[in-house]
């Protein structure tokens, strides 16, 4: 008589197991520990005080760095932390949501959180995402 044997399956579905539990702990520190592309807003040289959102404004090209001018208000301008390479156009009228910091001579600083174009403004510049979400 031949000594009991476990199936082939259970065999392997212990081993299976044993993968998830060495593999999924590393696999969740990873996801917490990463910070996202880099060169994706790095604002840690800034304070930010007040949230803002729906804000309608134009992407203009200032000596080298593009600002957003609200349409709100034509003296004022915002310094993005990031702006997408995708939407450094010169004229792109955006609309965003982000935090505000304290205001200085080069501008307002601005930490966005999520801009958009709309449809049509899309189709003309040719853009690729209609939208970033950048938190």
């Amino acid at each position: 008589m031949q000594p009991f044997r476990k199936p082939l399956v259970v065999e392997l579905y212990k081993v299976h197991i044993m993968r998830v539990l060495v593999f999924l702990p590393v696999f969740i520190y990873s996801l917490l520990s990463w910070h996202g592309p880099k060169g994706t807003n790095d604002n840690s040289k800034f304070e930010f005080s007040k949230a803002i959102f729906k804000i309608k404004g134009t992407i203009k090209k200032i000596g080298g760095d593009f600002v957003i001018v609200p349409d709100d208000s034509k003296t004022e301008k915002f310094v993005p932390s990031y702006l997408p390479e995708e939407y450094k156009k010169n004229g792109l009228e955006v609309t965003f949501d982000g935090e505000l910091g304290k205001a200085d001579k080069s501008g307002t600083p601005l930490n966005i959180h999520k801009i958009w174009v709309a449809y049509e403004i899309k189709e003309k510049y040719k853009l690729v995402h209609k939208n970033y979400d950048l938190n």
